[in-house]
């Protein structure tokens, strides 16, 4: 049971960041506006930005812990996490007020995307590295992300903008997908025999 406990810690901290998604996000419409709108237009900016630090950490150890726990060393993982950490960093710092400074703005908007498709990036590397390794489940847990893509797509199109809606289904889908990957792991690495643990760089 010990060894399950840096992923208790980890989840409780990303159910920490869900909640705060939550509550920043419910001094809105959840289907008509977003986080940016709620930090940027009515003052909550500071808000947003505590929780693009708290959200970029969570997930960037969340990360780290998977490659740690399939014992793979990934370039490519490594520069999507560090990419998407940044980006995120970066877009809850800048304002989003369209009007005033609409250049900032649309690289509020540009980083703010590009953030979680980094994180996706990094996962799906992960996935195909251990694919290739004939790692069990890996297969399934692909097709389950590339669901969990289309899901967000389907709610992009049918709310036309970025909205809250969408930024807690990102941040909850994340979560449950890492928290699965990370127990497959866990329970494949008790049946692996010393020394088999799987290591490489790409």
């Amino acid at each position: 049971m010990k060894k399950y406990i840096p992923l208790l810690l980890i989840d409780l901290a990303a159910l920490a960041v869900i909640l705060y998604t939550i509550w920043l996000g419910n001094h809105d419409s959840w289907i008509t506006s977003n986080l940016s709108v709620v930090g940027y237009w009515h003052g909550f900016s500071k808000w947003l930005i505590i929780w693009g630090w708290i959200t970029a950490a969570v997930f960037a150890v969340y990360l780290i812990y998977l490659a740690k726990i399939f014992g793979v060393n990934s370039i490519t993982m490594n520069s999507f996490t560090v990419l998407g950490g940044i980006l995120l960093l970066v877009g809850v710092y800048l304002p989003y007020q369209p009007e005033p400074y609409p250049v900032l703005s649309n690289l509020h908007i540009a980083c703010s995307f590009l953030a979680p498709v980094c994180v996706v990036g990094a996962i799906v590397s992960l996935l195909v590295r251990l694919i290739r390794r004939r790692a069990p489940f890996m297969g399934a847990m692909l097709f389950l992300m590339l669901l969990l893509i289309g899901i967000a797509g389907v709610i992009f199109v049918r709310c036309t903008i970025i909205t809250t809606l969408l930024e807690v289904y990102v941040v909850s889908g994340l979560t449950v997908f890492m928290t699965l990957l990370a127990l497959i792991g866990l329970n494949w690495e008790e049946k692996d025999a010393p020394g088999e643990k799987m290591e490489g760089k790409s």
